[in-house]
């Protein structure tokens, strides 16, 4: 598959909906994407859908992350009005949680471009008559 294929990709759809749609994307990939001696076109895309999916919406939680840190920056010094500690506490835990999130989009992303690239590498190697397809 050429990179202009991966380019019309159909899997690739709705990215402000980035984590929704990579977990539809990961439930339909094989469990053995990436060791899998041959596997088909359809499942490689999805894979590359999967690792933009996961760049971009590790981008917005790190954004994100960083847009309540200076919220609360700004929070944190202004002498009007306090921050109640069962808010700093639910702020707290989203921020854990969207860190953990980004951990596992970033792990993700990783996961399908070592996929995506060994395919594409394969795929070099039997168009050059270098492999035996089975």
């Amino acid at each position: 598959m050429s990179d202009a294929d991966f380019l019309k990709n159909p899997y690739f759809k709705n990215p402000e909906r980035a984590p929704y749609e990579l977990g539809h994307l990961l439930m339909k990939l094989p469990a053995n994407l990436g060791m899998a001696p041959v596997v088909d076109d359809a499942h490689m895309q999805m894979a590359a859908a999967v690792e933009d999916h996961a760049s971009d919406a590790f981008r917005s939680v790190l954004n994100g992350l960083e847009a309540v840190g200076q919220l609360m920056e700004i929070a944190g010094v202004n002498g009007d009005e306090g921050v109640s500690p069962h808010t700093l506490l639910c702020l707290g835990e989203l921020v854990r949680h969207l860190a953990v999130e980004g951990q596992f989009l970033r792990e993700t992303a990783d996961r399908m471009a070592i996929a995506s690239n060994s395919y594409r590498q394969d795929q070099l190697q039997r168009m050059k008559g270098g492999r035996d397809v089975r």
